[in-house]
């Protein structure tokens, strides 16, 4: 149920044992924070390399600009 993104109803979890949801809340909590922690090192790998036009504060930098070869596009 859960990793079909369903989560648990408010039902369920109201049935449930005390230890058995202290249980599944730190499997839960465990899962994401292993899931955020692997788009966060994702993340950082892609942006290390790049290069961008644009920096944070909306200004053109030229230098990478300049680097760039763009290429001629033919219309018929």
């Amino acid at each position: 149920m859960f990793h079909g993104q369903g989560g648990y109803g408010w039902q369920t979890v109201y049935e449930m044992p005390i230890w058995l949801r202290k249980f599944t809340f730190k499997k839960l909590q465990d899962y994401y924070a292993k899931q955020n922690e692997q788009i966060a090192s994702a993340s950082k790998g892609k942006n290390s390399n790049k290069t961008t036009l644009v920096d944070s504060s909306g200004n053109v930098n030229k230098e990478a600009a300049k680097q760039m070869n763009p290429t001629k596009v033919h219309y018929k």
